[in-house]
């Protein structure tokens, strides 16, 4: 088994760059596929700050973003993801978050929605009101030749 760590500076630098300990993602390598484990993502900037502070839209939009570009640094898209895990600050926002995630789901044709659970949690940061971490299965291509 192989594993290496997943990154997409160009929207998100490494935790460990301010004081966290952990990668942003890893995959696995098995033989006929990849699975990918993306951290608890929030809506942090390349910089390492929280972008659009304790506004809930911005951040949610931005978290996707995020996991978005995780994705396809391994030549991924959600419809390889099949299971979240939500963390919301607070649980009033939660019907604001299910519309924008299946609008979100809808708009790129992802079909059958992942798994999910969602929790109510403080977040490691004052600032910011959501997190999302996802699990995805990539099936590797075989060769051509």
């Amino acid at each position: 088994m192989k594993k290496r760590q997943i990154s997409a500076s160009n929207v998100l630098n490494e935790a460990y760059k301010y004081g966290s300990s952990f990668s942003r993602g890893m995959a696995v390598e098995f033989p006929q596929y990849t699975m990918l484990y993306i951290s608890g993502t929030a809506s942090v900037d390349e910089k390492g700050d929280t972008y659009k502070p304790y506004d809930f839209d911005a951040q949610v939009e931005r978290t996707y973003l995020n996991i978005t570009k995780l994705l396809e640094s391994e030549n991924a898209t959600w419809h390889d993801v099949v299971f979240t895990t939500v963390y919301i600050k607070d649980m009033s926002d939660y019907s604001k978050f299910n519309d924008y995630r299946t609008e979100f789901f809808k708009k790129n044709n992802v079909f059958p929605f992942p798994a999910s659970v969602c929790v109510q949690s403080r977040l490691c940061r004052d600032d910011l009101l959501v997190e999302i971490e996802a699990q995805a299965v990539v099936e590797k291509k075989e060769n051509s030749d």
